[in-house]
């Protein structure tokens, strides 16, 4: 069982590296369609407000797990969208907002623990 799902992961990761966005290619996302940019933005937004709000020692937690997800999550996101039919501009975009929308949900969070 343990061998099918190690299996299964390294499917995924391989699908998802195929997919992987360079930085030539986002940065010409970024100029060319005013959706991602703005997404893109706000993701950017999102991030610095969350980083703000955690307390130092948390500060590099939150900066790794935002890189992990620029590195591969975005990848990996993007990949099941265009596995649904989504254009690759569109699925990055609908990535960038779902992570987006993660970020302000902890910040959200954060916010509501240390109100107590």
């Amino acid at each position: 069982m343990r061998r099918i799902i190690s299996a299964i992961m390294l499917v995924l990761l391989l699908a998802g590296t195929a997919f992987a966005l360079e930085d030539s290619e986002y940065r010409k996302m970024k100029e060319s369609n005013g959706k991602f940019a703005e997404a893109d933005r706000l993701l950017n937004e999102a991030y610095i407000k969350l980083r703000q709000a955690v307390p130092a020692t948390k500060t590099r937690e939150v900066r790794a797990e935002q890189r992990e997800w620029l590195d591969s999550g975005r990848d990996i996101a993007a990949s099941q969208y265009m596995e649904e039919g989504y254009p690759k501009i569109k699925a990055y975009t609908m990535a960038t907002n779902d992570r987006t929308k993660e970020l302000t949900r902890l910040y959200k969070l954060y916010m509501m623990r240390n109100k107590k």
